[in-house]
């Protein structure tokens, strides 16, 4: 699902029935492809139609969702930017016993 994508039911609630009735959206995906890290990203097309009681469809519509990860990796830091470790620290020492950096 794309980021931020409206669901059936919040589309819904920009149409109204001229009988005062309850209008319904169907979302239906029509073509997903690619992926995040692919060379063309994705793609993702969704269309909505939605319907009064009486079974009276409004024109249906489409929108295209496309994207791809623009973003590198992120160092994790603390409230004071300072580098946040997942795993312990760890000493390592020569044979000599010096400590090495």
């Amino acid at each position: 699902v794309a980021e931020d994508e409206p669901s059936a039911e919040e589309v819904a609630a920009y149409y109204s029935d001229n009988c005062g009735g309850l209008v319904t959206v169907h979302k239906e995906v029509t073509l997903q492809t690619g992926e995040d890290c692919g060379p063309d990203g994705w793609q993702r097309w969704v269309r909505y139609t939605a319907k009064d009681e009486c079974g009276n469809e409004a024109a249906s519509f489409k929108i295209i969702y496309q994207g791809f990860d623009m973003s590198g990796p992120a160092l994790d830091k603390d409230e004071n930017g300072v580098a946040v470790c997942s795993e312990p620290a760890m000493t390592i020492t020569t044979s000599q016993g010096a400590d090495c950096p």
